[in-house]
């Protein structure tokens, strides 16, 4: 090994450690138990359909999706994991980790030309695991994206294999059901393959089975199917060629959050879109389409088609959307796939050196942006004080907004409600699920279990809103209950722990920098207090106005 290919190698083997460690300590460090968005109605609804014996909720839509695969995740989390989403989580995680697994096992035993293992693996795991893509990892709801990705990837890889194994076929288009039960984009996976077939120049019996595999697949999905109507965006009506600009923009989106230009995404996206198509037809066109080489193209492939599935069904949202972070997690296989024909197809080693080069230059240049899986959770605060207002019956609407959509609010309190009597996720332990259930009791009072403030108590339209911190004495990660009382020990209201404050932190031992706290209690003519629930007993807050 030369010295250049000594540098690459550890270059690549630091940078996809840096990106995996920081990736899945994101996932611990910003994890939250609290639903959020489509887990209201696509999991917590879902799991009470299946509760009144509607077993068709498996294959009911959402969007245009079929999530038939992360229902089963859905169940699985709620019935063995009360529905805490660290199942969820973690599956997450796992897939991507497969779907690395797959690349890996395929260049390990089919590649055409070899180049170093730690570099591969460096390019193939450090894309793969990229922070850039956080609003999927975080969300549980979200299994249905790399599983997608995963089985089409096996039956590609499956489909690629030399040889006539008889049960290959049947393995391959086993995997594209289950990535069309996955998202709607599985569909592709049938369609991937049968270029595949053209590609390799496969027997034409079996580009014509698969075509009607495909064909009675899609048919199946697609009966009785409803296509949502979305709004246009204000802002999308006055963009010109905007479903090329947004294709482009998708394209290239694992840059945005590093470079937050729009332009830059497009210039990359087209860049991506032109080398791998003209890589592709080249191979093509001199015959030299091997197995590995076939599944790459086969991954490029899917990875255009679901850019232009996105763009289909979501250019009136505005060209922003394409660089979302839920819509990089398509786009980094089909790069890991570019760079890995590139370096399979390159002739010589002064080549393969420059897209070596240019792929770490690129992942490390994205890799800056992993340093935001470190950074501050603030933002899990207001989600509490949504299903914290809306446990207890003192509903704040604006704090649910942020968790469901405001103009299905009712739909957001059936499934709270709903979530709150089956003890699903954070309603079935701790601070939440006390809230509403412990009443204050003056015989349970000692002042020793920790130190705290109630420090002011403002009128709103629903009721009172009181601020302060609490800091238990006992060490905890686990959010300290509130316990608003009223001057004859009425329990009137709850707050919980979670609010950043620093300035408690530097001067209260043990204070944590999360110890600040904002509650909710009915209306009163007398004076409020407030008593952290800890340890089973109520430690009083003094009052600091």
């Amino acid at each position: 090994m030369n010295t250049i290919n000594r540098i690459f190698c550890t270059w690549a083997a630091l940078i996809a450690v840096f990106v995996v460690a920081t990736s899945v300590y994101g996932g611990y460090h910003h994890f939250s138990p609290i639903p959020f968005a489509d887990q209201w109605d696509g999991e917590i609804g879902f799991y009470r359909k299946l509760l009144d014996g509607d077993y068709r909720a498996f294959w009911t839509q959402h969007m245009e999706h079929r999530i038939v695969f992360s229902r089963v995740l859905f169940w699985l989390d709620i019935t063995i994991f009360q529905g805490m989403s660290i199942f969820t989580v973690a599956m997450n995680y796992a897939l991507i980790a497969a779907i690395g697994f797959v690349f890996w096992h395929k260049y390990r035993f089919e590649r055409t030309n070899s180049y170093s293992k730690q570099l591969i693996a460096g390019l193939i795991f450090g894309y793969l695991f990229l922070w850039c893509q956080y609003s999927n990892l975080l969300w549980g709801f979200q299994t249905q994206v790399f599983a997608v990705y995963l089985f089409s990837f096996i039956a590609f890889a499956n489909y690629s294999r030399p040889g006539n194994h008889k049960y290959r076929l049947f393995i391959c288009v086993a995997f594209a059901i289950l990535a069309t039960l996955s998202m709607g984009n599985g569909i592709a996976a049938f369609g991937v393959m049968v270029a595949q077939s053209l590609l390799q120049r496969r027997p034409w019996r079996e580009s014509a089975l698969l075509m009607v595999l495909g064909a009675a697949t899609a048919a199946l999905y697609f009966h009785h199917f409803s296509k949502p109507q979305l709004p246009v965006a204000l802002e999308a009506t006055h963009v010109h060629l905007i479903r090329v600009k947004f294709f482009a923009i998708f394209l290239g989106n694992i840059i945005y959050e590093t470079t937050q230009r729009l332009w830059v995404c497009g210039v990359l996206g087209f860049a991506f879109l032109a080398i791998g198509s003209v890589t592709i037809g080249v191979i093509a066109l001199k015959n030299q389409m091997s197995p590995y080489r076939s599944f790459l193209a086969a991954v490029f492939g899917m990875t255009i088609i679901s850019a232009a599935g996105a763009t289909n069904s979501r250019w009136m949202f505005g060209l922003l959307y394409a660089a979302s972070s839920r819509y990089v997690t398509p786009v980094l296989p089909g790069y890991v796939a570019i760079f890995l024909l590139l370096l399979d197809v390159l002739p010589t080693r002064a080549n393969q050196n420059i897209v070596a080069f240019f792929s770490l230059i690129l992942l490390s240049s994205i890799a800056s942006f992993q340093l935001r899986a470190l950074g501050n959770t603030d933002y899990r605060y207001p989600p509490k004080l949504a299903v914290l207002g809306q446990k207890i019956g003192l509903d704040h609407p604006d704090y649910d907004a942020l968790l469901f959509s405001r103009q299905d609010h009712d739909r957001f309190l059936e499934n709270a409600t709903f979530a709150a009597s089956a003890g699903i996720g954070p309603y079935g332990r701790g601070w939440l699920h006390d809230a509403g259930v412990i009443k204050f009791d003056s015989k349970r009072i000692d002042a020793s279990l920790c130190s705290g403030f109630l420090e002011s108590s403002t009128p709103d339209a629903v009721g009172l809103v009181a601020h302060g911190w609490a800091a238990p004495n006992r060490e905890t990660n686990a959010s300290t209950l509130i316990v608003l009382v009223d001057s004859d020990n009425n329990t009137v209201g709850y707050g919980v722990t979670g609010a950043r404050r620093s300035d408690v932190a530097k001067s209260v031992k043990g204070a944590r920098q999360d110890s600040g706290w904002t509650g909710f209690a009915k209306k009163i003519a007398g004076p409020l207090s407030a008593y952290a629930y800890t340890d089973g007993k109520f430690c009083p807050l003094a009052k600091a106005y």
